[in-house]
């Protein structure tokens, strides 16, 4: 069985929620999946972390939503992951459910 790799990338702390799901969204759209994210100091910045990994070819994941901890489970979805990021300039505790 293939060993698939995880790599870092950065997603910017002045998004805003939308934009760091796009983000994540187009990431994985290249055969990856999100796997966690931390609050790192690169470029001499406070910034977003994330860890992704390469999947199989041709397998896709189903759409991960990132909510602001306490609001709205997105409907007919799987928690996959809790954490702090900087969301608009700001640490905000953060959700991730997968569409099941």
């Amino acid at each position: 069985m293939a060993e698939y790799v995880e790599y870092k990338r950065e997603i910017k702390g002045e998004y805003d929620l939308e934009q760091i799901n796009l983000e994540i969204s187009t990431e994985e759209a290249r055969g990856t999946e999100f796997l966690r994210s931390i609050i790192s100091s690169y470029k001499e910045r406070i910034t977003n972390i994330a860890d992704f990994k390469r999947l199989p070819p041709g397998e896709l994941l189903k759409e991960i939503t990132l909510v602001k901890q306490g609001g709205a489970k997105p409907p007919n979805t799987a928690h996959v992951w809790s954490g702090v990021m900087i969301v608009s300039n700001k640490a905000e505790a953060i959700e991730a459910y997968r569409a099941t």
